[in-house]
């Protein structure tokens, strides 16, 4: 029998700038409760 031919690779979808839009608020959010934790951190190392 022969092998079954590899399935084409998707094509990659158009809202793909949307979701990378979303990915840097999410990271920018992220970093900012990062700042926060780092600050209450070192305020109970003190």
């Amino acid at each position: 029998p022969e092998p079954e031919p590899e399935p084409e690779p998707e094509p990659e979808p158009e809202p793909i700038r949307s979701s990378l839009k979303e990915n840097t608020e999410t990271v920018e959010m992220n970093s900012k409760v990062w700042g926060r934790l780092k600050k209450i951190i070192t305020f109970f190392k003190k």
